[in-house]
């Protein structure tokens, strides 16, 4: 992340040159988790929420550092996992909320929020890369690894994910069910470990074992191979109650692979627009017909070049970021 000389110089009739880092780190840590409300009075609160205890650790000192504003931090269970917390900041007094966003570029001098509580202009997001190269569609490595897991000739869903609820796969196997019952040559993929004991796991295993598909779905744990596993994959299916960006779909699709997903995982994770939408309030049925129709269809080929220009190389990200810290001492070497 980087201010623009602009935005420094700006700041720089306001506050000192050592509070710079501080109100980037606060302005992308709210950017990517904070929301604002306005009352009918037109008055600011800003919330912050995160399912990591060290990023809400991180902004409650930043506030309090910076702008000598105190909060507490509120935590409750997850939704969709006693083990896991959710936690919340909220700055709810308006003149903090509004020296908060102000100093962050997060409001205008007009007072309008920016959409999405953007910041592009003061903050650079980099995106969450891959090595693109290492999980490039080769028909060759698919063939091998088919061949290593016994499924030559068969039509390969696959599923990449810890078994954790989010997921969704007692929904999943209920898909793949009525996949299956369409097409018998079908065959499905779960990588990915347990939770905690496995019980989501065995859940699943036995789910599997009623439905009488023990021969149809391999449990392929923990891989040090993913890379060439999802080259074995026909279509990736990815049924998730909620996600973030998963980089599971751009390694998918960096493998040349066309995606099924539910309506709860962002768009902006179709990178090549081999991605196909589902709602999760279908049937598995409506889901076995799209499934079907894209393994009928569609053709994997090479998608490197799409994932590269689309900035989701490691690689090319690593250059840029090196380029771009050298660029930056140089500045600061000329500005002192």
């Amino acid at each position: 992340m980087s201010f623009s000389q602009e935005v420094k110089e700006e700041l720089a009739t306001h506050i000192s040159s050592a509070m710079h880092c501080k109100i980037a780190e606060t302005a992308a840590i709210l950017s990517m988790c904070g929301s604002v409300a306005i009352d009918e009075n037109g008055k600011y609160s800003v919330r912050f929420r995160t399912e990591t205890k060290v990023t809400a650790d991180k902004l409650k000192q930043l506030l309090w550092k910076t702008f000598r504003i105190e909060t507490e931090i509120v935590s409750r269970n997850n939704a969709y996992s006693k083990s896991q917390k959710t936690y919340t900041i909220t700055i709810k007094e308006h003149d903090e909320a509004l020296k908060v966003l102000q100093a962050t570029k997060l409001i205008n001098s007009y007072g309008d929020i920016e959409e999405n509580l953007s910041i592009t202009n003061n903050v650079i997001i980099m995106k969450n890369a891959i090595d693109a190269n290492q999980y490039r569609y080769n028909e060759e490595t698919q063939n091998r690894m088919r061949e290593e897991l016994g499924i030559s000739g068969k039509k390969v869903i696959g599923h990449v994910g810890r078994f954790f609820p989010q997921k969704n796969h007692t929904f999943l196997i209920d898909i793949f069910k009525a996949v299956h019952d369409r097409d018998k040559n079908t065959v499905l993929l779960l990588v990915g470990g347990g939770e905690a004991d496995d019980t989501l796991k065995n859940q699943t295993r036995h789910k599997v074992k009623d439905l009488g598909l023990e021969d149809s779905v391999k449990f392929l744990g923990v891989r040090e191979d993913v890379e060439k596993v999802v080259q074995a994959f026909d279509v990736f299916l990815l049924p998730s109650l909620f996600e973030g960006l998963p980089v599971t779909m751009v390694e998918a699709q960096a493998a040349g692979l066309p995606c099924v997903i539910s309506d709860k995982v962002p768009i902006q994770c179709d990178i090549t627009g081999n991605v196909k939408v589902v709602s999760l309030e279908d049937a598995p049925e409506k889901w076995a017909e799209v499934i079907e129709d894209v393994l009928t269809n569609f053709k994997k080929k090479d998608t490197y070049e799409t994932i590269v220009n689309a900035g989701f190389d490691i690689k090319e990200n690593a250059k840029w970021l090196k380029d771009f810290y050298v660029e930056a001492l140089k500045e600061a070497g000329e500005n002192n």
